[in-house]
């Protein structure tokens, strides 16, 4: 697998994140789009849609810092992109408090 691009380059939790390059398969199966920030520690991302040549995934809650972002398909990793990840929660993955006197 080889990783061409990817947008946005950092966001905070919950942030929707396209990765696009080639060789990813038509489907996830058991291959993982994983943050790495030492060697020994992954984290999985929360994957949306997987293609061949896109995956696009939510930023999972994960400690402030640059993360390797790298696809693992059938145990081979790609090349890694640098993703940076900020405090906080991306505004659309925030819940809303109810208030019945609101409306909501």
């Amino acid at each position: 697998p080889h990783i061409e691009s990817m947008f946005p380059l950092s966001g905070t939790p919950g942030t929707k994140l396209t990765v696009l390059g080639s060789g990813f398969g038509t489907s996830q199966g058991s291959s993982q789009l994983i943050f790495r920030r030492w060697k020994q520690t992954s984290i999985d991302l929360n994957v949306i849609t997987w293609s061949d040549t896109s995956i696009t995934a939510g930023i999972p809650l994960t400690a402030e810092g640059i993360y390797q972002l790298i696809v693992l398909v059938n145990g081979v990793e790609s090349n890694a992109l640098e993703f940076k990840v900020f405090e906080g929660t991306n505004a659309s993955q925030q819940t809303v408090p109810s208030c019945p006197s609101c409306g909501r």
